[in-house]
């Protein structure tokens, strides 16, 4: 529920930072202001992550926390813009034991996210001090999962490391704002980013029982067991900050 409103909220600050403006002050060129930014860029962002969707919730028990998201971008013209990004987040975890083998009790457990993404973006701009977009890119992205195990038989404790790895389709949504007359490229604004991964590989690891070597296999197999419709996504709601050179 609180990624629906996160959502929501990230397409109404993208639609009303459209409003304000009359039909002769819409350029979709930018004008002047954006035609100086063509060129290379830095960006950064913070926010919050999770993990959505039924897995996230039955399995892990995943919640929001922080992420931060790092790349490079070109913009082509005042439009089009290339980007190749790093993200990567803490997930919080509660770990569902009786899912995974009947374990007692689980401890210490969390999640982390990590997505490799380039892609484009398409920008409106907006009398040359805001322009909201959407995007699309593709890469790679990791989803992992730690924890103790107590109270196993024989009165032993274990670690355990759960890992999704696969392809990421990623959407984009956002706007950016250029309030400061004296850095007429940097820009601040919201950034949501829905991942869409298509996990192939399921990996674990732990440190009790007869096997301790890391084992890897399609996903809708043992341990992880995950159907379809529990497919995780990777969510991202930040603030976003671009230095254009």
């Amino acid at each position: 529920m609180v990624f629906d409103k996160i959502f929501f909220a990230a397409a109404f600050v993208v639609i009303v930072s459209m409003l304000p403006f009359s039909a002769n002050a819409f350029d979709i060129t930018g004008g002047a202001p954006w035609q100086a930014r063509v060129g290379p860029g830095l960006s950064a962002s913070v926010g919050i992550n999770g993990c959505l969707r039924d897995y996230c919730d039955d399995a892990w028990d995943t919640g929001a926390s922080i992420g931060a998201t790092v790349g490079f971008f070109y913009r082509i013209i005042p439009n089009l813009v290339v980007f190749a990004e790093i993200h990567t987040g803490h997930i919080p975890a509660d770990f569902d034991g009786n899912r995974w083998g009947g374990w007692a009790d689980v401890d210490n457990d969390n999640g982390l996210a990590f997505q490799v993404t380039g892609g484009a973006e398409f920008h409106l701009p907006l009398a040359g001090w805001v322009a909201p977009y959407m995007g699309f890119g593709m890469g790679f992205a990791y989803l992992g999962v730690w924890g103790e195990v107590d109270d196993l038989p024989g009165d032993q404790d274990g670690d355990f490391h759960g890992s999704l790895r696969g392809l990421d389709f990623q959407l984009k949504f956002g706007a950016d704002f250029y309030p400061f007359s004296r850095v007429p490229n940097l820009s601040l604004g919201p950034v949501f980013n829905l991942g869409l991964p298509y996990w192939i590989k399921g990996c674990w690891k732990q440190d009790f029982g007869p096997d301790d070597d890391e084992e890897c296999d399609d996903v809708d197999d043992e341990p992880f067991d995950i159907d379809d419709d529990e497919t995780p996504f990777i969510l991202y709601f930040g603030v976003l900050l671009r230095y254009g050179f």
